[in-house]
């Protein structure tokens, strides 16, 4: 017997490994126990005014770079609760960018919201960067020219 099949990869995946395990409060005790979907995050119980941090990582499986871009300003219930650092930068290809999500809740929440990113191909007029919006750069001052102030 030939068994014939197709299969798929996405160009651009989020990565939740990292991401520890949380149980599902439902009826159904069966579904307790399921793993969530692929592109979900559920994170736990978090006080009003406690934080959880997070890392996940975004995935460029492509052949090109591609730019991710998250909302300046976060939907409700998320807005001035949740912080995603970097929030736009670009993925190489063949490589995973980490991606540091920090929720501290102001008030109670129970609810599921879709949190979207722009995410499109780019291409380079010279050489390829790695670059996102979490960079720094820092210049130090030698301490003689403090001194001679």
């Amino acid at each position: 017997r030939t068994f014939l099949g197709e299969g798929y990869v996405s160009d651009v995946s989020w990565d939740l490994s990292d991401v520890p395990f949380q149980s599902v409060k439902s009826d159904d005790p069966a579904e307790q126990f399921l793993p969530p979907p692929p592109d979900h995050v559920n994170l736990g119980e978090v006080a009003v005014g406690a934080d959880v941090t997070i890392t996940v990582y975004i995935s460029n499986t492509a052949r090109d770079p591609v730019r991710f871009q998250f909302p300046e300003t976060l939907p409700p219930p998320f807005a001035g609760c949740l912080s995603i650092s970097p929030s736009v930068g670009h993925v190489q290809p063949g490589t995973r960018k980490p991606l540091t999500l920090t929720f501290r809740p102001t008030e109670p929440l129970n609810q599921q919201v879709e949190l979207s990113a722009t995410l499109c191909s780019i291409a380079y007029e010279g050489e390829a960067e790695d670059w996102d919006d979490a960079m720094r750069t820092v210049s130090f001052t030698p301490h003689e020219s403090i001194m001679e102030s």
